[in-house]
């Protein structure tokens, strides 16, 4: 992955757009927009501004508001924020397998231990995702249930509403971490994990990097409850939040 790739190969592995397929003239429209705004130089907001919080909040849907989201510097940072914030070093964290390289990593820099929970092709195995959750008392799952990275899978209508009645009876967290939505190319993937949590168990990624641009660091985090109030200072300790 760190390899620079030969002229003219296009890289599938970080599933980022090619550069003819980036919205270019608009971003460069809209960078010099938001230059000129009113206070655009001074502090941001703990949670980023209230405008766009509005608009992640919108594309998630869901009943998700404005206060529910915490704006990140793109989608790799708002995982490694979600991980320390949601787990303590040397915990284990459940993830499927396969799962994200970049998953893994994230583990292992907060410190944790991720233990594989086997997927097929409709998703994560939800009977072994409990049996999980009781043989290593992890409290956090990763997942990527729309377009899972590397295998493409999508969690099933069934499995979907599975994972949360697990982490509720486990008294877990669900990392739901969803970069690929807005690239489906045939009809509307299922709804995200988030829009059946009532409890505050998902925790909802969302991000516009792959959609977008590499260069557009820009990702939303969706908590509430006991994770919106671990996340927040968090977020706050490491200074990396966005407009």
């Amino acid at each position: 992955l760190l390899k620079p790739p030969e002229p003219g190969v296009l890289v599938l592995s970080t599933g980022y757009l090619p550069a003819d397929l980036q919205p270019l003239g608009a971003l460069s429209q809209a960078l010099a927009r938001a230059a000129r705004r009113p206070g655009a130089w001074d502090r941001m907001p703990l949670e980023g501004i209230a405008p766009l919080r509005a608009w992640f909040a919108a594309q998630v849907g869901g009943g998700v508001g404005e206060a529910d989201v915490i704006v990140c510097l793109g989608g790799q940072a708002a995982l490694a924020a979600c991980l320390r914030g949601l787990a303590a070093p040397g915990s284990p964290l459940l993830v499927e397998s396969p799962t994200y390289p970049g998953a893994m990593a994230a583990a292992r820099a907060a410190g944790l231990r991720p233990l594989p929970v086997p997927s097929d092709a409709d998703g994560v195995r939800t009977d072994l995702l409990a049996d999980a959750f009781a043989a290593s008392g992890a409290r956090v799952f990763y997942c990527q249930p729309t377009y899972a990275n590397p295998h493409g899978a999508v969690l099933t209508t069934e499995r979907r509403a599975e994972v949360l009645e697990v982490a509720r009876d486990a008294g877990a967290f669900v990392i739901e971490d969803d970069p690929f939505r807005d690239l489906a190319l045939e009809g509307e993937p299922p709804p995200p994990l988030v829009h059946g949590d009532r409890d505050g168990h998902v925790v909802h990624m969302r991000s516009l990097t792959k959609a977008v641009a590499p260069g557009l660091r820009l990702s939303a985090v969706v908590a509430r409850g006991p994770a919106a109030a671990r996340l927040r200072p968090t977020r706050l300790v490491e200074g990396t939040l966005v407009p």
